[in-house]
Parts: C-alpha cells; sequence; structure tokens
C-alpha cells in the first residue's frame, strides 16, 4: 500500500483556496480517514509550521490524532545526507548559499520531510514543482528527485485516493 506524506503548502493551500473549512469540511475528514486506514501522515516540522498560525488549520491541526504527525528526528541519518548534498548544490554552483542555509535551518520543515520520506518509503505531496534552475531556493522536488523519493501535487493525491464525494478510493 503507499503511504502519503504532506507537506505544511498542502494543507495552507487547501485551506485558502479550493477546500477552505467554511465548504469543503469533507476534505479535511477524508484526510483523518486516510490516515486511519495507516495511508496519510506528516511530520512534527510541519505541525509546528501549521502551529505558528492563528486560523481554522491550526485549530484543525490541534484536534487530529498526534500520529498523524510522526516525529521526524527519526530521520536525522537521512536528513544528514541531505545536508551533505545541499552543501555539494552550494560548492557546485547550483544553489546560492542562502538557499542552502534556508534549507538547513532546523524550524524549516523542507529538509525533514524529504528524509522522512526517503527512510520511511512515503510519496510526498507538496505544492511545489520541480525546477532543475532554482537558484535562491532549494526546491522539494529537486532534492527528492535526487534520493529517489516520488513527489506528487494535492489533485494527484486526490486523483489517486479520493473517490466520489471525497469517499476513499
Amino acid at each position: 500500500m503507499k503511504r502519503y506524506l504532506i507537506d505544511a503548502n498542502i494543507f495552507i493551500t487547501a485551506k485558502n483556496t479550493f477546500y477552505q473549512f467554511g465548504f469543503a469540511q469533507c476534505f479535511w475528514d477524508l484526510l483523518l480517514e486516510l490516515h486511519k486506514k495507516g495511508i496519510v501522515y506528516s511530520i512534527k516540522a510541519v505541525k509546528d509550521e501549521l502551529l505558528a498560525q492563528s486560523d481554522e488549520l491550526k485549530e484543525w491541526v490541534k484536534n487530529v490524532p498526534d500520529s498523524f504527525f510522526e516525529d521526524h528526528f527519526e530521520s536525522v541519518d537521512s536528513y544528514a545526507k541531505l545536508m551533505i548534498y545541499g552543501q555539494d548544490l552550494v560548492n557546485t554552483k547550483k544553489v546560492m548559499q542562502k538557499a542552502f542555509d534556508d534549507f538547513a535551518e532546523e524550524k524549516n520543515a523542507d529538509a525533514w520531510i524529504i528524509a522522512h520520506a526517503m527512510e520511511h518509503g512515503y510519496t510526498l505531496v507538496t505544492q511545489e514543482k520541480f525546477n532543475p534552475d532554482a537558484k535562491k531556493r532549494i526546491m522539494i522536488p529537486n532534492v527528492a528527485i535526487a534520493h529517489h523519493v516520488e513527489t506528487i501535487t494535492l489533485f494527484e493525491f486526490m486523483e489517486k485516493c479520493a473517490g466520489h464525494n471525497f469517499s476513499i478510493k
């Protein structure tokens, strides 16, 4: 069974656009149902980013089961590999030092979520797109692809997992 790890930007984009709490509660319920079936997770670093907001999403995050957000520190070995990889990107002038510094910031969930996907065989769900020319920011799909981690968008995820009326496929 394929398992998915959800990036913070998925939650934020969903809340702000197509799946607002006021009219699309079924989307949020679907995420919880998929979690109960062992299909959907995120990491605590993402939870921390979401809890820093003051909105309906923060309230939703506070009420999901603790098991929804896995401990990203369990993936420290893969995280260390990503830090070496990121520094190599700087050394070979593929990204700017500031891009690596942001990526390496411990509170930034990006490197942690990739590392966790590497360690546990997850597919990453993110709104970020592969961009080999990005120099000012290390993009999740760029690093994920280099480390054999699949990435998909929210709509690709929904196509794979959601049936009619937001039921589980």
